[in-house]
């Protein structure tokens, strides 16, 4: 019996880290995964337009850093009016989506992705785009659409998507559709784009709430 509650007690604790730190590990405010943008797309730009829209990116990151949301949003707006074409432009959207996720604003964070998910023309972009925005939608409980956003699996993203599916399954308490989509990422040739550390606290934890 002391096994078999120390087994239960292990569960809860795991559960409970992943639901504590879920959001924080999905609104990242840092560049890390922004950074992993289309570098083909990137180089279509002239020199200086580059450069006047990574100025005023700059100015975004800066204000987002003092907490100064309203005047970030401000330099957003001017950053899509004079750079629509710029690949700055999506990424100081999504940026700035990450602060309102900071500030405990999911809705307005899923407006955001959601205007550079209509907006962009860059493929590898709307990806990404897609990916946050299903991950704000399970913060708002919009599960079903959130599935819809990570359908698709059939592209460079395939590991990030198949382990937000597993994420999604999690908290609409389907134990096992949830560990059936993280063990499908263990065999996924995209696997290097997730952190495989926490793929598998999540698998053990499932394993053991399974038994």
């Amino acid at each position: 019996m002391d096994d078999y509650l120390s087994e239960k007690e292990q569960i809860e604790t795991v559960k409970t880290w992943i639901k504590s730190n879920w959001l924080s590990i999905v609104s990242g405010v840092g560049l890390g995964f922004l950074g992993l943008f289309s570098w083909n797309g990137y180089q279509d730009y002239s020199f200086n337009n580059k450069l006047d829209a990574s100025l005023v990116f700059q100015d975004i990151f800066t204000l987002l850093q003092e907490d100064d949301l309203t005047e970030g949003k401000t330099l957003l707006d001017t950053l899509r009016d004079d750079f629509s074409d710029s690949p700055y432009t999506d990424y100081a959207g999504l940026l700035y989506a990450s602060y309102l996720l900071t500030d405990a604003l999911p809705q307005r964070a899923a407006e955001e992705i959601n205007y550079v998910l209509n907006s962009t023309d860059d493929d590898y972009l709307k990806l990404m785009a897609s990916w946050r925005l299903a991950r704000v939608n399970v913060e708002l409980q919009k599960f079903d659409e959130a599935l819809t956003l990570v359908a698709n699996k059939d592209h460079q993203l395939s590991a990030n998507f198949k382990e937000l599916e597993g994420d999604i399954y999690f908290f609409q308490g389907e134990a096992q559709k949830a560990r059936d989509s993280y063990l499908s990422v263990l065999s996924d040739p995209n696997i290097n784009m997730i952190d495989v550390n926490t793929l598998m606290l999540k698998i053990n934890n499932l394993s053991l709430e399974l038994i």
